[in-house]
């Protein structure tokens, strides 16, 4: 895979054997493949009729004078004639088959080339000759003979060289085909083809560290363990290498000076997984000269005091050679110049460390602390793990323990802290001080087997209340856990589960974090939060810019979702994606991925919301987390209802039911609920539609625990219009703007605005309307505001502003085509064709009005329906039907659809 243009190169040249003898080199690195290109050679060669002999290089026999062309002797034999006289005893001296003086190294080249040249008269041939760098000296001075003289001749000489050993040899001087590593696409091809079914964040580690190299990426995989190829236990920070990929290139580092060795392991093991370079300052004495050898052998560059290994395998090979003994003292002389680095010296005394150690765990556990504030939150977790593996004490080991698991089932999604360690953590001393985290956890696991949700609500409760008399309002712990159980609650959508949270909140006082006093009035009750509050999550949000913490991102732009202001931080949400993507803080992608999508819908790019809800139900089911997957299923029922996919619509939905149902959770119900409102609408059932909305939230009022109600006002006073509910739908709007709800965001003050001018119905409706579609950023929420501008043209055209309604109309129909709204499209067509004219079709005979009283009837709608869609009462609908069906020519419903048929209507 990815070699089509080098075996197009290597095929050509087999071909022009019939003709012309030529020499041609293969140059790569190991693992590149060679071997294999010579092996599709020397196949179609055969195939062409072409004679193939073969031999390679072999290091144990690099010593011995003309091994290496003895192999080739011994091939062509059958097919030649003996040289002559002169030349075939020298020739069998050399090769050690006759006894004589030493013959002179010209006459053997010159035998050789007789040799060569009675073979090919007979056929064509090629000689094949593998890992030339170890063929012995005399082999290959005489093989360097015979590439200048193949002229005239119809045999080929195909060898294959380690690009390190070219030099100015004479093969240096050959025509070529280099095997560079392979790209991107063409390694993952490779991998897949052999390794299809790797974790997804173990893929990209390969894939990584085999660098394009197609031996690599074959062999790797091979080397770890189910559960690793799985992600269910961590990969460790060198991968190991099979046999085959440390022979590739021992040799060469086997090679070389003891200094350089040791020299090559301290650089190898400062690398780390990421940075490639080191630094000269980890090793004493002349560092340069100590690494000469590994340049000149072309293993690492030297540039200006830094070392750069050239290919990632061959620092896993200087590892893998390498003693333990020989790498902790490695280690402990790297920690002795990072005093300046407390993350990576702590790292370096962990490694060399051999029994429990406090000190190190100490300082293991603060690079913890560091390196999770710049963001790395699954290193973080891996120095927790490796902390409480060197801990004496078993309170700290389960404390360490603890941290690592809640950010593994918070934040990594790191197999090992969801499984292993959680079952560890099970002893732990309930007054411990890592009980809190392994609550946290622990309630995270629980939730995702299908637990209600009051079961870890009721332990974290408890765990909760023992320890935090005893800690700072500010501590991170004590925050952490607190914040588990304020999500608990807002997604139980109880008022009996979000108590607690609001009252262990309000016992911290003003000291309480602004993250959790944001929790306890937006997720509580998001419509009536103060103006304050808003305030501060708008500077929060700001603030975003420059913090680090993927948990904390998460958090402050979920608290802003009710009121619309994901957009404000999609850079950073989008940040957290891409981390993801490269396995860093995978878990917490997912809420980072749905409220991009949850964006995305509303502002009409459905496109981009589907394939971003697609990834994130794709991560779940890698990982296996299920904990809030209603809420992309909630994504994809948004879709369903705006595009009409009436099945789609009920799967989603019954799913969510059954979700929220199994864990006694009522914010799926909701948005399930929402989902089906929307459809409702959409569709013109305002009476279902009606009843979707009002359980939401009743007419007049904005409950607590129910965020969505907010977001259906235009779905409730639009429904209550159309059913004859005029009395509810303007206490519906006069309970919005006693609560300032239009404020909150742009978009929800446009919701208002247009449900304000349908509940007004009157003649200032219009400029309610107009003032709604040209608040400033009411155009971003491109479905919402079709939906005004469509409630808007249809009240223009029932006041016979026909021209006006028509441009109305046509630019909501644009807009809900191009989101592909099929329902929505639908009702803007009938508006369009209602303020059309009277019909072509039927002369004079039906007025718009009447045509499309008639339509909607034809379809099977009651009187009373039509009239809910039309604003008319079922008298009104009754006395004009009767005025339709002479015109005609019919006496009765019945022939409605026949008689519009035959029009062509």
């Amino acid at each position: 895979m990815g070699r089509a243009d080098e075996i197009e190169r290597v095929l050509d040249f087999v071909d022009g054997l019939t003709e012309a003898g030529a020499p041609l080199l293969l140059s790569g690195a190991p693992g590149t493949g060679k071997s294999v290109l010579l092996d599709v050679a020397a196949d179609a060669a055969r195939a062409r009729g072409v004679r193939v002999v073969r031999t390679s290089g072999v290091e144990f026999e690099a010593d011995l004078s003309y091994a290496g062309l003895g192999h080739v002797y011994d091939q062509l034999t059958p097919y030649s004639a003996d040289p002559s006289p002169e030349l075939r005893t020298p020739l069998l001296v050399a090769l050690g088959l006759a006894i004589g003086p030493r013959p002179e190294r010209l006459v053997v080249c010159n035998a050789a080339l007789e040799l060569v040249r009675s073979t090919s008269a007979h056929a064509p041939l090629l000689v094949v000759v593998d890992d030339v760098q170890w063929l012995d000296r005399a082999s290959a001075t005489v093989l360097g003979f015979l590439t200048r003289r193949l002229a005239g001749t119809r045999a080929g000489l195909l060898v294959s060289i380690r690009a390190a050993d070219e030099g100015d040899s004479t093969w240096a001087r050959l025509p070529r085909v280099e095997l560079d590593r392979l790209d991107e696409a063409s390694s993952g091809n490779l991998l897949d083809s052999r390794h299809p079914r790797l974790a997804d964040e173990v893929r990209r580690r390969v894939l990584e560290l085999a660098d394009g190299n197609p031996l690599a990426l074959l062999e790797l995989p091979k080397s770890l363990t189910a559960d690793q190829r799985d992600a269910l236990e961590p990969l460790p920070a060198s991968l190991p290498l099979t046999s085959n990929l440390q022979a590739v290139f021992a040799g060469q580092i086997r090679d070389l000076p003891e200094r350089t060795r040791e020299s090559l392991l301290i650089a190898a093991l400062d690398g780390g997984n990421t940075d490639r370079e080191t630094p000269a300052e980890t090793q004493t004495g002349d560092w340069l000269t100590e690494l000469g050898p590994a340049e000149e052998a072309q293993l690492v560059r030297l540039e200006s005091g830094r070392v750069t290994f050239r290919h990632p395998l061959i620092r896993s090979t200087v590892v893998a050679r390498s003693t333990a003994p020989e790498r902790r003292h490695a280690h402990r002389m790297l920690a002795a110049v990072r005093t300046n680095d407390p993350v990576r010296r702590a790292w370096h005394l962990a490694a060399a460390a051999t029994a429990p150690d406090e000190e190190t765990a100490g300082l293991l556990e603060r690079a913890a602390d560091l390196t999770q504030a710049r963001g790395d939150v699954s290193r973080a977790g891996a120095a927790l793990t490796r902390a409480a593996e060197l801990s004496p004490a078993a309170a700290d080991r389960g404390r360490r323990l603890a941290k690592a698991a809640y950010l593994g089932t918070r934040v990594t999604g790191d197999g090992s802290h969801r499984s292993d360690i959680v079952r560890r953590i099970d002893e732990l001393d309930p007054d411990s001080d890592g009980a809190l985290y392994a609550a946290a956890a622990g309630a995270h696991l629980l939730l995702n087997r299908e637990s209600d949700v009051d079961t870890p609500h009721a332990v974290l409760c408890e765990v909760i209340a023992r320890h935090a008399p005893s800690l700072s309002p500010t501590d991170k712990t004590l925050a952490d856990a607190l914040g588990v159980l304020g999500g608990i609650g807002f997604n139980a959508g109880r008022a009996d589960l979000w108590e607690p949270f609001h009252e262990l909140v309000a016992g911290l006082g003003p000291a309480a974090p602004m993250v959790l006093r944001l929790r306890d009035t937006m997720w509580r009750d998001a419509a009536h939060v103060p103006t304050a509050h808003v305030e501060e999550l708008d500077r929060a949000i700001v603030a975003l810019e420059n913090e680090r913490d993927p948990e904390q991102v998460v958090t402050v732009a979920g608290l802003g979702t009710w009121i619309d202001r994901i957009a404000a931080c999609r850079p950073r949400l989008w940040s957290l994606v891409e981390a993801g993507r490269q396995g860093e803080a995978t878990l917490i992608s997912l809420p980072a991925l749905g409220m991009l999508s949850l964006d995305s819908f509303l502002c009409g790019e459905w496109t981009a919301c589907q394939q971003l809800n697609d990834e994130a139900l794709h991560l779940r089911d890698t990982l296996g987390d299920d904990v809030i997957r209603y809420q992309n299923l909630f994504h994809r029922a948004l879709l369903a209802a705006g595009q009409g996919d009436e099945a789609l619509l009920d799967t989603m939905t019954e799913k969510m039911y059954r979700w929220g149902a199994a864990r006694r959770m009522r914010l799926p119900e909701q948005m399930a609920t929402y989902a089906c409102s929307l459809a409702a609408i959409g569709r013109g059932d305002f009476e279902e539609a009606y009843g979707h909305a009002s359980r939401l939230s009743p007419p007049a009022t904005f409950a607590p625990h129910s965020p969505l109600a907010m977001w259906a006002v235009l779905d409730l006073v639009e429904a209550s219009v159309r059913t004859g509910r005029t009395a509810e739908a303007t206490a519906h709007v006069a309970a919005a703007h006693e609560i300032g709800l239009g404020a909150l965001s742009s978009r929800l003050g446009l919701l208002v605005g247009g449900a304000a001018a349908l509940a007004q119905q009157g003649p200032a409706a219009e400029d309610l309307f107009a003032a709604a579609l040209a608040a400033p950023g009411a155009e971003r929420w491109r479905f919402e505001y079709a939906r005004v501008q469509l409630c808007y043209g249809e009240w223009l055209r029932r006041r016979k502003a026909t021209s006006r309604a028509r441009d109305v109309l046509e630019s909501a129909y644009e807009q809900f085509s191009e989101m592909g709204a099929r329902p929505w499209v639908a009702r803007a067509k009938g508006e369009l064709r209602a303020t059309s004219g009277r019909s072509a079709r039927f002369g004079a005979a039906l007025t718009p009005q009447e045509l499309q009283i008639a339509n909607l009837a034809a379809q099977g709608l009651t009187n009373k329906e039509i009239g809910q869609k039309l604003f008319l009462s079922p008298r009104t609908v009754s006395t004009l039907l009767y005025r339709i069906f002479p015109k005609l020519g019919i006496k009765s419903r019945a022939g409605l659809r026949d008689a519009l048929s035959s029009a062509g209507s």
